[in-house]
């Protein structure tokens, strides 16, 4: 066998490589995308059964859902706040606590 007869063999075994993969891929990735066309599906109707606001398409469904993550968003920062201000507030009544379990001597050194 020449060079190029080994050159050929060797492109053909690639080749036959190549195209086993993209057929063992092929019902995945039409799997997948029935999957997602699934999802879009029910994010869509659900988009409508709310008044699909912004319109019956795809644009309007995709300003709703922005919206919507801003608001769960802002939703999570606003318990994030309600938190912060729980944590203080005990804070600050610890500290009253222990100010008025000191005596007045040990009380005059915190100031």
């Amino acid at each position: 066998m020449n060079e190029l007869e080994q050159l050929e063999q060797t492109y053909k075994i690639i080749i036959e490589a190549a195209q086993t993969i993209v057929d063992a891929f092929v019902p995945t990735l039409q799997a997948i995308s029935e999957a997602a066309q699934k999802i879009y599906d029910a994010i869509y109707q659900s988009y409508l059964d709310q008044g699909a606001i912004y319109g019956e398409n795809h644009e309007g469904l995709m300003r709703w859902m922005k919206e919507l993550g801003e608001i769960a968003r802002l939703e999570a920062e606003a318990g994030r706040l309600r938190e912060h201000h729980a944590m203080l507030a005990n804070f600050k009544r610890q500290i009253i606590s222990k100010r008025k379990s000191l005596t007045n001597d040990e009380s005059r050194l915190l100031l």
